[in-house]
């Protein structure tokens, strides 16, 4: 999933030359929040933080921490703008469907759209499953056509002929195995060097 990733890098490029404070992300240290309608009267605020969010979903690797850049809580004693930059890990997928899946049940729990955000997770759920026993099925699918090419001589006759057809006409001198260790699957009777070798050995 790089659909966010030029934004992110844009982000980090601002975000470049300021001060930060970078905490590790715990859990329990979360400060809990019971209703998301919940309304706080101007006078009972010290400040407001005023502006928005985002979220940004990439399959890159992204640290499980928590950044404040500029000042922190403690340092604010008035209005400030603010702005908070979610960056959210997942899998790498071609399946544009999933991810849009995944945003939306971020939207949903943003929103405290509790029910829309378990049925999305449960959609997502079911996909998954779906994905990973189509991959199982399609892996032993594939075993059991390499063990019976394996056992073939009839396919092996025909790889090797089709090799030395291609190495002649395209002037190789050898080709080798990339999947087994110094395995030679073709070579020129030119690269045969026994007769120099043994000249040279004098024997």
């Amino acid at each position: 999933m790089k659909f966010f990733d030029n934004l992110i890098n844009d982000f980090y490029q601002l975000c470049d030359g300021h001060s930060f404070a970078s905490r590790k992300y715990c859990a329990d240290d979360i400060c809990p929040c019971d209703d998301h309608l919940q309304v706080i009267m101007q006078r009972d605020t010290a400040f407001e933080l005023e502006g928005m969010g985002f979220e940004f979903v990439t399959s890159s690797t992204v640290s499980d921490s928590v950044v404040v850049l500029g000042d922190d809580l403690q340092k604010i004693n008035a209005n400030t703008k603010f702005a908070r930059v979610c960056i959210i890990g997942i899998n790498d997928t071609a399946d544009e469907q999933s991810v849009h899946n995944v945003i939306k049940k971020i939207e949903y729990e943003k929103s405290g759209n509790d029910s829309m955000a378990l049925k999305t997770q449960s959609e997502i759920t079911k996909k998954t499953d779906f994905l990973t026993e189509y991959t199982n099925a399609k892996n032993v699918e594939l075993e059991s056509m390499q063990k019976s090419l394996q056992s073939s001589d009839s396919f092996y006759k025909k790889l090797y002929e089709t090799l030395a057809k291609i190495a002649e006409g395209g002037g190789y001198s050898m080709i080798l195995s990339l999947q087994q260790a110094n395995a030679i699957l073709w070579y020129s009777n030119s690269v045969d060097v026994t007769e120099q070798v043994i000249a040279e050995l004098g024997l």
